[in-house]
This record gives structure tokens, C-alpha cells and sequence, in this order.
């Protein structure tokens, strides 16, 4: 099964990086890379950032990676910002927590670059827990799936031939058109929300959940549930048996003594 909560790639490379050798060097190219990676994982530390995820940064940056570089790596050209602007413009909310648009493709060297960074450009407006950006690109529809930690896309998605993980995903869709692909997605979530299959992760109290109580608890599906209590279940028995051959072992040994 995939990890739907799994940290950045690069911060993982950093750690090992750390520990395999003493004094290990790294070139500032290669430090600014990794930072930069981790920059777009956590999209500017914002997503899915731990202690660790902060010390691994700092790794980097005493192995040479220059904040400024990076910042100048990502700089879009005229063309991928004006395109961010017209989807930031063509914005709507529906069912009151969610936001769809539509990001322009012509011109643009890598359209669905552009419309990944709409989507997390539109979380930033209040009240919206999930955002679905479209582009056409190579006779496909792409969709850009983001939230904040309130509601998982990866669900939404799936229902749809997506995936990806709970705050970062989307789905290809061919021989459809943009309108259709955003109908798609509205009965999707309309769907889901009648169905309570994507609620916001909160206790009862008003209180976030953990991660994985949340994603376990309330927005998994049920069969996705059954099949966590089934492997837990044979997860049980496997300690069972072990426990049983362990007493005869230790029986047979007491045995052998006497």
C-alpha cells in the first residue's frame, strides 16, 4: 500500500546524508537541489513539516545551499504568471468549502506545473479546505488536488482514477473536455459529502485529530476500514502463533534440562 502521510524525498536524503559518514560533503549545487526539493514537498514548509524537516533544512544550509539561489529557481516566466493569474481569476466556490478553476495551457511549456501552483495558491482563500485546478495539456484533462490538512484529496481523487496523498493529489482524465471533468468533480463531492465520506478531520470537541486518527477514523471508507481491521486482525494471529511456538520452545528446553 502507498503512504498517504509520508515526508519530502529530499528530506529523507538529507537525514541519510547526515548520518552514513562523518564529514560528508556536499556540493552547494547539490545542497541547493535538495533544499529546493524540500521546499516544493512542503510547498515553503507550509505542509507537513516536522522538527526533523526544519534540521535537515538547516543540514543543507551548512553544507552550502543558498536560500536566494533556490528562491531564483523557482521565478516563472510572463506567461506561466499571467496564466496563475487567469486561474486565480476564474475561481468559484462550491458547496461552500471548496474551490475549482480553470488554468490556461496555450503557450505555457508546462501548463500542469502552473496549475499545481493555482491549486495551492487558492487555499489561501478563507474558508476553502480543498482546491481542483484544470488544464488541458496533450489531449488530457489534468487536476490538481490540494487541501490543508482539513480534507483528503487523495480520496476524492481516487474516486475519479486519481490518487496521490491526503493533501497533494490528482487524476488524467482523456477524451473529456474541462466542463465535463469539472462536472465530474462536483458530483464527485457532492456524492461524498451526502455520503459523510469526507468529513473535516475534527473530534467532537472541535478539535484536530492526529493524522493518522483522522484518516483511519473518519474519512476512510468503509471498506478501505474492513480491510484495516482484517489485516490487524491477521497481525494478531501471527503474534498469536508466535507466542504458542515460543511456550513449546521454551517447554522443549525446560524438558531437555530435566
Amino acid at each position: 500500500s502507498v503512504a498517504t502521510v509520508c515526508k519530502p524525498l529530499c528530506e529523507m536524503v538529507a537525514e541519510i546524508l547526515q548520518y552514513i559518514q562523518d564529514g560528508i560533503k556536499v556540493r552547494p549545487i547539490e545542497a541547493d537541489a535538495m533544499y529546493g526539493g524540500i521546499m516544493i514537498d512542503t510547498n515553503n514548509f507550509a505542509n507537513k513539516a516536522g522538527v526533523r524537516t526544519f534540521e535537515a533544512a538547516a543540514f543543507l544550509r551548512r553544507c552550502g545551499a543558498d536560500v536566494t539561489r533556490v528562491r531564483m529557481m523557482f521565478r516563472n516566466d510572463a506567461d506561466e504568471f499571467r496564466a496563475r493569474a487567469v486561474a486565480l481569476s476564474r475561481a468559484k466556490i462550491v458547496y461552500d468549502h471548496y474551490v475549482i478553476s480553470e488554468c490556461p495551457s496555450e503557450g505555457l511549456e508546462s501548463p500542469t506545473i502552473v496549475c499545481a501552483q493555482a491549486a495551492n495558491e487558492l487555499l489561501n482563500i478563507n474558508s476553502v479546505d480543498a482546491s481542483f485546478v484544470f488544464t488541458e495539456y496533450n489531449d488530457k484533462i489534468y487536476i490538481s488536488a490540494r487541501s490543508i490538512d482539513s480534507i483528503n484529496v487523495q480520496l476524492i481523487m481516487e474516486r475519479i482514477g486519481g490518487g496521490g496523498h491526503m493533501n497533494v493529489a490528482g487524476a488524467q482524465l482523456e477524451n473529456t473536455s474541462i466542463p465535463e471533468a469539472e462536472e465530474l468533480v462536483k458530483t464527485t463531492l457532492k456524492e461524498m459529502i451526502d455520503n459523510k465520506l469526507i468529513l473535516p478531520l475534527m473530534d467532537s470537541n472541535g478539535k484536530y485529530c492526529s493524522e493518522d486518527d483522522s484518516y483511519n477514523e473518519i474519512t476512510k471508507l468503509e471498506n478501505e476500514k474492513t480491510s484495516l481491521n482484517a489485516q490487524i486482525t491477521a497481525k494478531d494471529a501471527q503474534i498469536a502463533s508466535l507466542n504458542i511456538q515460543l511456550n513449546v520452545a521454551n517447554a522443549d528446553k525446560e524438558a531437555a534440562q530435566k
